[in-house]
């Protein structure tokens, strides 16, 4: 049961690649400036409406639309200006998407992320479910990190802040209008 819950999370680095061209135009030096990180958190849709906890490193983000998990980042994007509120169909993963500026992560520093659900939304006998996801390198490895067993990784994530996973928008009831223009009350459903 608990495996149907477990988040999943990517790590993308995002590299500013620059070149000074010489005055006799021949290719010059070519520099690499790491810009940040893209995080992006899936949790399964049956939390929506669920208080979930992800450690503040999390904190800079939007709900971005379910299918930008799988996209790759633009290797020379920045950060984003905060795009409207993201619906999701009923069935679609919840996508946390964060900016981690190269000032807070650094490529070659420790990563983690600790996610912990409610205590009552599993019927776990310890209550609850946590997760923690750790890269010794942020930059190393693929984009795709998978939830540690270690525990006493936990200490080496920041504090943490709560969020409410959004949940399917409702149909839109059918409303009644009136028609009173020929003096009868007539009420007719009209579909939205």
């Amino acid at each position: 049961m608990a495996l149907l819950y477990r988040p999943s999370v990517r790590l993308t680095p995002v590299t500013q690649f620059t070149s000074e061209r010489p005055a006799n135009w021949s290719p010059g030096p070519i520099t690499r400036t790491h810009k940040g990180f893209w995080l992006r958190i899936a949790l399964p849709a049956a939390l929506g409406g669920e208080t979930v906890q992800f450690s503040s490193n999390a904190l800079r983000g939007f709900w971005a639309p379910a299918g930008s998990f799988a996209e790759s980042s633009n290797p020379n994007a920045s950060a984003p200006s905060l795009p409207a509120s993201t619906e999701y169909a009923e069935g679609d993963m919840r996508v946390w998407q964060a900016w981690l500026p190269a000032r807070e992560q650094l490529p070659t520093a420790p990563f983690t992320l600790t996610i912990d659900y409610a205590d009552t939304l599993l019927d776990a006998p310890d209550g609850g479910a946590d997760y923690v996801f750790h890269k010794a390198q942020a930059n190393a490895g693929k984009y795709a990190i998978e939830p540690h067993d270690n525990r006493a990784l936990r200490s080496l994530a920041p504090k943490s802040f709560a969020l409410t996973v959004p949940t399917t928008p409702e149909p839109a009831e059918p409303s009644a209008a009136t028609n009173t223009t020929s003096g009868v009350n007539d009420t007719h459903e009209i579909n939205g």
